[in-house]
């Protein structure tokens, strides 16, 4: 039994699990569970597969959503974006910048980053323990915890989450957490898709494959809830995509839950109320946009009609969630001692092009760093 006592656990080896793992102190006795049979998964699907590690411009209250932005100014400044180049350069992994401030792997492969990683994790003294899917945490009379997996049952002082809710199902993300946070008496605010497709109105098949450069406003009705400039679209048949829409997509929901909508009125309030004005920029014009639209040089603005966000399958990220100011400034529960949420499990949600991964990083070097002081 004496095997499976550790002073730290942490829930799923995602990007947020690896980094607190390998920056809490080397004493303490470590394991990361993982449910998949490799770790890192979501990290290897980052960025096209060649992992958009972060971002060189990061503004807090401009790129993430949530209702306390504002706390990311501290995380970041302890661990930020540059804190993130030094600490790739200093392994011998390179990175480059692209567009929109993207920092990309400049071997274009983020197998490159995971392999670093699970170094790093050994090397800091922290077993792996992969297919073990977490059925049940519980807290014992001694504050210590008892989590109970598919491969074990395992005992831990401190615990950390990193989990996600639905989107990207097919990495094993199921939701679990969501029933964790409820027990231990967290406020949960309803997870959102977020990062996703929107589902047109309008049928695009003619269209259907092309990529254009323009610029989107998202209304609902005359209010304008989001706009962004010069970026990439790609129209499907009966859907739009693209960096730009991921993001339109976390602004509509939080905008919804401002509004009051409630989940299950969801696609009813977009269909009934949501439209995206596309301006379409003379440069990045095709003939077949052209004819489509009826396009011509004085007159570049079209407008389509949302009906609904694409499926959780689709959505890169969890938006929603537990509420920062029920942690404290290193992310551990003020209702539940020595529960530690990070990454997805938390209201703070960012535009696509690497924010999310900073943000993970920057939050993971926070919890592991304070345990050097405890």
């Amino acid at each position: 039994m004496t095997k499976n006592i550790y002073d730290l656990i942490v829930i799923w080896a995602w990007a947020a699990g690896m980094f607190t793992a390998i920056h809490a102190p080397k004493t303490m006795k470590k394991l990361l569970l993982e449910k998949n049979n490799k770790i890192g998964i979501k990290v290897l699907m980052s960025g096209g597969e060649r992992c958009n590690v972060s971002n060189i411009d990061i503004e807090p209250e401009r790129d993430y959503f949530g209702k306390n932005t504002k706390a990311m100014y501290s995380p970041f400044k302890q661990f930020s974006n540059y804190d993130m180049i030094w600490f790739l350069e200093d392994r011998w992994v390179t990175t480059q910048i692209e567009d929109r401030g993207r920092i990309i792997l400049a071997s274009g492969k983020a197998t490159e980053l995971v392999d670093l990683l699970r170094k790093e994790i050994l090397n800091n003294n922290t077993e792996i323990a992969l297919n073990s899917w977490v059925e049940s945490l519980e807290k014992q009379n001694d504050g210590s915890f008892k989590i109970i997996s598919w491969s074990d049952t395992f005992y831990a002082k401190k615990v950390v989450i990193s989990s996600g809710w639905k989107s990207y199902s097919s990495v094993g993300t199921d939701g679990w957490w969501y029933k964790v946070a409820q027990k231990f008496w967290h406020t949960i605010n309803e997870p959102f898709k977020g990062l996703c497709g929107m589902v047109s109105r309008e049928n695009m098949a003619d269209i259907s494959g092309t990529t254009v450069f323009l610029s989107i406003e998202l209304y609902c009705w005359e209010e304008l809830v989001y706009s962004e400039s010069d970026g990439s679209f790609l129209f499907t048949h009966f859907w739009v995509t693209g960096p730009m829409i991921y993001n339109a997509a976390v602004r509509l929901w939080e905008y919804m839950r401002k509004s009051g909508v409630s989940p299950e009125n969801e696609a009813a309030f977009i269909r009934d109320n949501i439209s995206l004005k596309l301006k379409f920029i003379a440069d990045s014009m095709t003939k077949k946009l052209e004819k489509f639209f009826t396009l011509w040089e004085e007159d570049m603005e079209r407008t389509i009609h949302i009906n609904d966000l694409r499926s959780w399958n689709e959505a890169k990220v969890t938006g929603g969630w537990v509420l920062l100011d029920e942690l404290t400034k290193n992310f551990e529960s003020k209702l539940v001692s020595w529960l530690y949420m990070i990454g997805e499990v938390i209201d703070i949600t960012g535009k696509t092009w690497g924010f999310n991964l900073q943000s993970a990083w920057s939050q993971w070097y926070v919890v592991g760093q304070s345990f050097k002081t405890q």
